[in-house]
């Protein structure tokens, strides 16, 4: 992932991290190891940098803003994914328990980052959002175990059973800590297993066992 001319790339020997030219070509500097436990998922957003290690642990750092090295802290005990809604973290530590990691922002100076906010402070209390996946038993009588794969984009929580069916649940924020599902819907086509899902501006790209797909209507 690049953000902020910073390349971060999720590897099998830790999270690096590297500065790169203003072209997002040319690279300025080395690659720097920014943590050394095999990273399945790296993601970057509110001066916020994400690495998901998989039994190691979910890890983050704060405004790490062009190359600065911040250290990573411990944030969660498991972590396959994770995604943001508003701005809390999403963490996926298995495929069908979803967990919610409270944050705190403030705003910015629009001129020096991506965002007008970033994040001065990541709780260390994971609220679950597992309840969310009982809707999918009442409506349409998918049980947990039958989930191969979810993840998020905003207030869309995106799942898909081990037959290849994909739902989305349309998700609302209540208040501080009441994540509650307003509408599901279940899409007609199926999908061999989902290994790795990435936003574009066109929508998502889906990575599955048979193919790579673009789906622009996720929605």
């Amino acid at each position: 992932e690049i953000y902020n001319n910073t390349l971060y790339l999720g590897t099998d020997a830790g999270l690096y991290s590297s500065h790169i030219g203003v072209n997002k070509h040319d690279f300025v500097e080395r690659l720097n190891r920014r943590h050394d436990a095999p990273c399945l998922s790296a993601s970057a957003r509110y001066g916020t940098v994400k690495a998901s290690c998989g039994q190691d642990g979910l890890y983050a750092a704060i405004e790490d803003f062009g190359g600065s090295l911040a250290p990573l802290e411990y944030v969660a005990p498991k972590s396959l994914r994770t995604g943001w809604l508003d701005y809390d973290i999403v963490n996926y530590p298995s495929q069908n328990a979803p967990t919610l990691i409270k944050t705190q922002h403030e705003k910015t100076d629009r001129s020096r980052y991506e965002e007008q906010n970033v994040l001065t402070k990541i709780g260390s209390h994971e609220i679950n959002l597992d309840y969310l996946l009982d809707t999918l038993y009442v409506k349409h009588g998918v049980l947990k175990q039958e989930v191969q794969y979810t993840y998020n984009i905003l207030t869309h929580l995106y799942v898909q059973t081990i037959d290849g069916a994909c739902y989305s649940l349309s998700l609302s924020i209540s208040n501080e800590e009441a994540v509650s599902t307003v509408h599901i819907k279940k899409y007609d086509h199926k999908l061999s297993r989902i290994l790795s899902v990435n936003t574009c501006k066109a929508g998502q790209v889906i990575e599955t066992e048979n193919g790579i797909y673009l789906w622009v209507s996720y929605q």
